[in-house]
């Protein structure tokens, strides 16, 4: 689990999914305090706003768009889905964050089946939502069945999925939340663990962007994988 790469070293990758920012592989690193933990920070850059907008003419939502860098951390080891999968997530108390902790196919292709959300959300809300998608089995269209519980995510807390043939069960801190009986659970197929974060338009639609400020971290150590 301490193998791991980042978007966005090679490329602009952003969050999208409703979303602002861009992936920066430089706000993924170690923490030097633990060094099975590691740290995903999230930054807004005002003074690049103020030149996105005003001088190079970009509108507000463009500007906010190019102001905002964001992170992800993408585990290396891919392995059968089948087992039990656990992390321990502490989030930002402020609100506006958009997170996905999840299972990825490590074939692409194969989505949406294969992705299975452990903890996704926005901070400053305190609810998560477990999911499971798959393609209809007639259109091939996605489809998912996203369900939500509370909890304090600015708290550090255990966040398992534990998956066989046919059933997934969500945990937090060894509490069942969830279990979902599916013959799309992605059981025999070689997943990854992901956490990816990104600026919520949602939550930030009523900022001043020239006064407003927000760096913070996730901190993510992953546990156990089957």
């Amino acid at each position: 689990l301490s193998q791991y790469g980042t978007y966005g070293g090679w490329s602009e990758q952003r969050p999208e999914h409703g979303a602002y920012g861009r992936y920066d592989p430089f706000l993924t690193r170690r923490s030097h305090d633990n060094v099975n933990t590691f740290e995903l920070w999230m930054r807004y850059d005002r003074g690049e706003y103020d030149m996105l907008k005003n001088r190079h003419g970009l509108s507000h939502e463009a500007a906010l768009d190019g102001a905002w860098r964001s992170s992800v951390w993408c585990s290396e080891v891919n392995l059968k889905g089948k087992g039990k999968w656990a992390v321990d997530l502490k989030m930002p108390a402020k609100a506006g964050a958009g997170y996905a902790l999840m299972l990825w196919p490590d074939d692409d292709a194969l989505w949406p089946f294969g992705e299975v959300n452990i903890a996704e959300g926005v901070t400053g809300t305190n609810q998560v939502m477990t999911n499971l998608h798959w393609p209809d089995p007639f259109t091939g269209q996605p489809q998912h069945a996203p369900s939500f519980y509370t909890i304090d995510t600015s708290a550090w807390h255990r966040y398992e999925v534990e998956l066989s043939n046919g059933k997934i069960i969500f945990s937090t801190d060894g509490v069942r939340r969830r279990t979902i009986n599916s013959q799309f659970v992605p059981y025999d197929t070689k997943l990854h663990l992901v956490l990816q974060c990104g600026a919520d338009k949602q939550a930030l639609g009523t900022i001043n962007p020239a006064s407003y400020e927000w760096e913070d971290k996730f901190l993510l150590r992953p546990v156990a994988t089957p």
